[in-house]
Order: C-alpha cells, then structure tokens, then sequence
C-alpha cells in the first residue's frame, strides 16, 4: 500500500513517545516560542512521535528564515517515519535503536555550578526495540551509565555488580492509544515543567520508574494521572500518586496539579483515583508527603513567559512554640526571540526553600534513589540570564551566560536535625554558599545521529563547602559526545 500524509483527521493509532532526554526538544522548544507546533503543551513532555509529525506537517520549512528552517529540517529527518505512514491497521511497524557515548566533568558533579571532588569520564550506552500495531504501541531498552557508581548525590538505581550485568531496563512501557487519550504502563521518566527546566514537581532528574498513567482530554483540558512504585526506603515501601489538569491554547497554557508520595505496603491502591482531590484526603497515616502545583505558560509576540510554584507545607495553625516554616519552591523565567532571527535572550529565576521535599519522618522524602523526583537540590535560589546565538554553521548552538547561586545547608536527602525544623530559617539555613559563574555552553548537531555539547567556565565561589571566609576561584566544565543508530521496518 502507499503511504499519505499525517493529517488531523488521523484514527487512533499508537506512537511511541519521544524520551525526555532526545535532542529534539531544543528544537521544538524553539518552534513552539515562534508560534509554531501550537499544539504541543510546553509544560508537559514526553511528547508522542506521531503528535509532534502532525504538527510539523503544518510546517513549510522553505518558507521559513534560517534557523527554524534548519530546525524543521532536521526535526523531519528524525520524525520521516510518522510523516509518511499508511493508517492500516494490519500493518504493523517495529524498529530499533542503538546509542552510545560518553559524558566528563572537571568534579564528579555534572552540574558545573556545585563541584564537588575529583572529574572524570563516564561512558553510557543504551540499546533498545519498539513496536506500533494499531491502537498500541510498546518500546523496551536496556540502558547502562558508569555514572550512577560516581554521582554524589543519588544511589545506583539497580545494578548489581556482583552479577556483572551492567546495564538496567530504561524506557520500557506499553501504551495503548485512544482518540480522547491514552495509557502508559511500564517505566517512564517525565518532565511537567518548560523544557530546559525540571519541573519543581514531577521533573526527569530521576530515572524512569515504574508507573501506572492515564490521560484524558476534551477540548482544550488534559486531565493526566500516574501511580508509581519507588524505591524501598529504611525498609519502608513508597509509592508516588500525580495528577494535573491543564488548560491549553496556542498562546496560553495553564495547569493545577497535585502528588503524594506515601509509605504504606498494604495500602498500595490507597489514592489511585484521578479525580480524588489529595489535599482533602492525605493525613500522617501512613507517613506522607503532599505537594500542590501550580503552572503557567504565556507567550505575547517575540515574549515567552513561565512560571511554576510548589506548595511543600504551610503551617497555618501551629501546634509548636513556633510555626513550621514554608516549604515552597518557584520558577519565574522569560525568552526573548528574533532579536535577530538569529539570537535569543533568556532569564530565569529559581528559589527552593531550605525544608522543601521532606518531613520528619524521613522515609517519605521526596525523591527516588536519592535523586530528586522535583527539583534534585533544596535551600537554594539561582539566576540565570543567557543569549542563545545560532551562527550560520549548521547544527552550531552557543551560548554564553552568567549565574549567581546561593545554597544553605539544608538538603532533603539528610535527616531533618533535632527531629524538628519549627522556628528556622525558610531559606538558607546554616553557612550561605554564594557561586558566581560565566560560561559559555553549546551544542553542536549536524545531523541526527550525532551530537556535541559543552558548558565550561569559571567559577567565584564564597564560603566555599559552607566554610565562613573560604573564597576559591576554579574553573569547573561538562561535556557529553553522543551517536545514535535508528532503524525501522513495516509498514514504512
């Protein structure tokens, strides 16, 4: 049979989604600010293959300036497949995927604005199958990254090294589709948040864990839901229940969210219901960690606004001598395009507070394998101000930017001290580290399959390791090299 065009009036087919961590979301990011791909929510990803194809199919990139020219283009190359497909059901399509590479740091951080100890070199791999057979479709990878034996702050999240094995199930799930939404069961890392910027309530800065999800709209409402199973923590079993529902238009996207993390091995299906309203129905027993969220995306000609609130606690009728302090954490961040066409400002504020993401009973932190399921850090607030600059090189991204981070001592990995955080500080407790930095990153993509970024620079920093009067100057820098192999075979 021959193959036509997507097109809106498409039945229910499966797609298998776009992992959070693909180099295509710079690119689509970039479109979506210019007005274009408006059907695509900036505030939730992944994104399904077949739903981006749709809406670069409304694309002519000739008819573009340079580099969203490029961009579409190469947005195309990647997507070929969902662009020209035949609706038949009976004709399946499966493919493959292999990937390989290697990130290095000057510390073992791969964050160069909080160095900590000696850099080195890690190589990752990842190879995987998928499959789309009508409304259904299925994708499995196993993933390995000599990392996790380094990273300071998380935990290997399932390698053995007594069974030698190396690598992990990553990316694994099967979602069936539906015209007013879909389901995932399997294991998925998602992002609700801007791209580029975790999101302080669901983000991808944790590895993919299990999950049950459904989402379903109408309109221009999204209702979304996931359970989870976490890690086992002081030898209690947690599990992790999200939902949002978002408004979305072209040029405005708002939503109203809600998660609980809670410790109960008997009580598993306690809050799997998507319409339950969590902030009702949560208590201390079992131990639980509630957060609201609220988020906002708002684009006005060459402008792109965004903003994302956390509500950790609020302690409005004390029961201690002193009250609780808020648990909060907020985004404020804004784009300017088309200076010229070529170039791009950025600003984006982050605050965290120094409580934020835990409680006393320890067990129900916020996080997974030690790695943050929102924000990775606590206690902190940073600015960032950058100009992204597009040369006439193809593929080429740089750029330069200054930050100033400050951090308090507060980390929601740690026990909180005494037992008790009523009468401290909201933000910055203990000695304040105050970090300076310029740098200059970018990315450089000529085709595809193949992939190069930076970010290197000096950095100032004051009471260094949370030492009064300890000031250092140190040159801190990350880069990762990447190649990818895909290939599909059916009905394309």
């Amino acid at each position: 049979m021959g193959f036509r065009p997507l097109s809106a009036q498409s039945p229910a087919t499966g797609s298998r989604y776009l992992a959070v961590d693909h180099w295509a979301y710079e690119y689509i990011a970039r479109l979506r600010d210019r007005g274009y791909l408006s059907s695509l929510n900036p505030l939730v990803q992944p994104y399904r293959r077949r739903d981006v194809a749709r809406a670069l199919a409304q694309i002519g990139a000739d008819s573009l300036p340079e580099p969203a020219r490029s961009w579409v283009r190469l947005l195309k190359s990647e997507l070929a497949p969902e662009l020209a497909w035949s609706p038949a059901p009976q004709q399946p399509a499966f493919g493959g995927e292999l990937m390989a590479g290697g990130r290095g740091s000057t510390s073992r951080r791969l964050d160069p604005a909080r160095p900590v100890g000696t850099g080195s070199a890690w190589p990752w791999w990842r190879g995987g199958a998928w499959g789309e057979v009508g409304p259904i479709a299925a994708e499995t990878r196993l993933y390995g990254d000599t990392y996790f034996r380094d990273d300071p702050d998380g935990t290997d999240p399932g390698y053995d090294p007594r069974a030698q094995r190396g690598g992990r199930t990553d990316n694994a799930y099967m979602r069936p589709y539906f015209p007013f939404g879909g389901a995932d069961l399997g294991h998925l890392a998602r992002n609700w948040g801007p791209w580029g910027s975790p999101g302080l309530m669901i983000s991808n800065v944790a590895t993919p864990y299990a999950q049950l999800a459904l989402d379903l709209a109408a309109g221009p409402m999204t209702l979304r839901f996931f359970t989870a199973e976490l890690d086992t923590v002081g030898g209690a079993k947690r599990q992790l229940v999200a939902h949002r529902l978002d408004y979305a238009r072209p040029e405005l996207v708002f939503s109203l969210g809600e998660s609980i993390l809670y410790v109960s091995p008997t009580q598993v299906l306690k809050f799997v219901n998507p319409v339950e309203f969590l902030f009702f129905d949560q208590s201390d027993d079992p131990p639980q960690n509630l957060m609201l969220n609220a988020q906002l995306w708002l684009r006005r000609g060459p402008v792109t606004v965004y903003l994302d609130g956390l509500l950790d606690d609020l302690d409005v009728s004390p029961e201690t001598p002193k009250a609780e302090p808020p648990q909060y954490g907020f985004t404020v961040g804004a784009r300017l395009h088309s200076l010229p066409a070529r170039m791009e400002l950025g600003a984006e504020y982050q605050q965290v507070g120094a409580w934020s993401y835990r409680t006393p009973n320890y067990v129900d932190r916020y996080s997974y394998f030690n790695r943050g399921l929102g924000a990775n850090y606590s206690d902190y607030d940073r600015l960032k101000l950058w100009t992204d600059w597009y040369p006439p090189v193809s593929g080429l991204r740089l750029s330069p930017g200054v930050l100033l981070q400050r951090q308090g001592q507060g980390n929601f990995r740690d026990s909180i001290p005494g037992g008790y955080y009523w009468g401290r500080p909201a933000l910055f407790w203990g000695i304040k580290e105050t970090t300076l930095r310029l740098s200059l990153s970018g990315r450089y993509q000529p085709a595809r399959f193949f992939w190069l970024a930076w970010d290197v620079g000096p950095n100032r920093v004051a009471n260094k390791a949370h030492l009064p009067g300890r000031t250092v100057r140190e040159f801190e820098a990350t880069g990762e090299l990447g190649l990818r192999l895909e290939f599909s075979l059916g009905g394309r």
